[in-house]
């Protein structure tokens, strides 16, 4: 007997499901998009939208470390490569076969991309750094618009240009001084504390009195 066939479920975005249909070139550029971090800021480039000779002929990105088809002339990130040779080992643009041994370094393409004048990807937001490719990455360490996770780890993402405040004032994790026993304390934790604080006044349990007293009293 035959055994039935197994039913696979394909997820949007999971290999079977960018294998499945498409023509080399679009099943390339479905593979390489995928494997490229979803969240990747980009910069703003100068001179308006990148042109085609600084664009990956698979991930449609701008060149990353390029190399190029010595047969047909056209380049591709260095990272991409490896998909491409798997996939149908052809150019992306032009679908010429590509041989391994005729696959160089594309330097000076490398210097004229690093070089190219950008301003930063939050200059939506307000951020006025200018500068060229090269030094974008190192500008986005510091960049007070870049989201960062809290370094107490209350699971709350915010612009970097807001740290301090935050650690200071909205943090719920934050490290406050209880205001009765002066004992360092997570701030989310301090009503729980009230209630075990030795100096946290309360009234006197026989009603002698309408002040409040340290708890220890």
């Amino acid at each position: 007997m035959t055994a039935p066939p197994i039913n696979i479920s394909v997820y949007e975005g999971s290999l079977l499901s960018v294998r499945r249909t498409g023509s080399p070139k679009d099943l390339l550029h479905r593979m390489t998009s995928a494997a490229r971090p979803k969240v990747e800021l980009q910069p703003q480039w100068k001179i308006g939208e990148l042109p085609l000779k600084y664009r990956c002929s698979s991930c449609s990105n701008y060149l990353r470390f390029p190399i190029q088809f010595e047969n047909c002339g056209h380049h591709a990130c260095s990272s991409c490569l490896p998909d491409i040779i798997r996939v149908a080992s052809r150019c992306p643009t032009c679908q010429q076969p590509i041989s391994k041994d005729r696959i160089t370094n594309a330097n000076d393409l490398e210097k004229e991309v690093q070089n190219l004048e950008v301003y930063c990807g939050y200059k939506i937001k307000g951020c006025d750094w200018f500068g060229i490719l090269h030094d974008f990455s190192v500008h986005l360490e510091t960049c007070g618009f870049m989201l960062t996770n809290c370094l107490n780890g209350c699971g709350v993402k915010f612009e970097r240009r807001f740290l301090s405040k935050h650690q200071t004032e909205d943090c719920a994790k934050r490290i406050i001084d209880c205001e009765f026993c002066h004992t360092k304390i997570i701030f989310e934790d301090e009503i729980s504390h009230f209630s075990a604080c030795s100096e946290f006044k309360i009234p006197c349990p026989n009603q002698c009195s309408t002040e409040n007293f340290p708890r220890s009293q």
